[in-house]
């Protein structure tokens, strides 16, 4: 994510953006700088954002597309196949 992340950001057409739900304001921060993220993160310490798109396992990867639809839904790992072909195609319309 990280890696994509720089990626695309770098024309502001698009970003990651995670969610760090009802985990531990330490632990969040903790995993931030273990893997060096520098793509906004957002604490939902509530778990708001679980019931309100669903939310069943962990991670889960939405790609949410100009118009606020949620065009791909990834539960699970997210891989480089599965950008390519759910992110790529979004950012070529563009």
């Amino acid at each position: 994510m990280e890696r994509w992340h720089k990626r695309i950001s770098r024309d502001g057409r698009a970003t990651v953006l995670g969610i760090n739900a009802l985990d531990a304001t330490a632990d969040a921060r903790s995993f931030v700088r273990e893997y060096g993220l520098t793509y906004p993160m957002l604490r939902d310490s509530e778990g708001e954002s679980l019931i309100g798109y669903g939310v069943v396992s962990y991670p889960e990867t939405f790609v949410i597309d100009e118009r606020g639809r949620i065009v791909a839904l990834l539960r699970g790992e997210v891989d480089e196949r599965w950008m390519r072909e759910n992110v790529a195609p979004l950012l070529e319309r563009s």
